[in-house]
């Protein structure tokens, strides 16, 4: 992925005004620990739907559409969410743009923890003048912990020393 692609998107959720948290590889990163990563994972604040379209009309204005043959829209729906839970065993929605080809975006589908909680406990960051938030290193951990991946426990390992180093 790009700078420019990755603040194209991050732009793209600032101007919609939604509630959102970076979380996965990027946050990682943001966190301190250089590592690659092809998406941009984020949770939105689902409860509000008039946001939730807004963040999607953003990203659909850069190109983004969903992986799957479904109208991007439906992404607000919480009823085809729980859906794409239950009959597909989903955990993200997943968008891409012909414009940004280098950037996959995938928004999850429910949000992996309290999200006001979450938000409140976030770390806010800065990215070529965009101003945005990732998960906290707790979070983060709890996440990937859960998430179970090797990839997921390596990283748990990183955020761990980074939290023991910052509480030095």
């Amino acid at each position: 992925m790009t700078s420019d692609s990755l603040t194209a998107a991050l732009r793209a959720l600032q101007r919609s005004t939604a509630p959102y948290l970076v979380v996965g590889g990027v946050a990682v990163v943001a966190h301190g620990f250089v590592r690659l990563t092809e998406d941009l994972d984020v949770v939105l604040r689902l409860e509000d739907s008039d946001s939730v379209r807004r963040a999607l009309k953003e990203l659909a204005a850069l190109g983004y559409q969903p992986l799957v043959p479904v109208p991007i829209e439906s992404f607000a729906d919480p009823l085809q969410r729980a859906s794409w839970i239950e009959s597909k065993h989903a955990k993200v929605f997943q968008l891409y743009s012909d414009r940004f080809p280098d950037l996959r975006i995938d928004l999850f589908l429910t949000p992996p923890f309290d999200f006001d909680r979450a938000f409140s406990d976030a770390t806010p960051v800065s990215l070529a003048e965009v101003e945005f938030h990732v998960a906290s290193i707790d979070d983060l951990i709890a996440m990937k912990r859960a998430a179970g991946r090797p990839k997921d426990l390596d990283d748990v390992v990183h955020l761990e020393a980074l939290r023991n180093w910052h509480e030095e």
